[in-house]
């Protein structure tokens, strides 16, 4: 099973459907996210805390995936 992670959505782009986390676990890190990426039916607003998997997303590069309200 893996790593349930934390963090804060630090931006998202609401005519786009997708944006960044910025992590706990790694002071000054970002993770891109999805729209379909969401685990919960939730619209996403700058400052909410988050948790999250790491995941693939396109081209092989790491995405947030599973992302849950805190």
């Amino acid at each position: 099973m893996p790593d349930t992670i934390t963090g804060r959505v630090k931006m998202w782009n609401i005519d786009k459907n997708w944006g960044f986390i910025r992590r706990d676990d790694v002071p000054g890190t970002d993770i891109f996210f999805h729209v379909t990426k969401l685990a919960d039916p939730f619209l996403p607003h700058e400052g909410q805390a988050v948790s999250f998997e790491i995941g693939e997303g396109r081209e092989g590069k790491e995405c947030a995936i599973g992302v849950r309200l805190l």
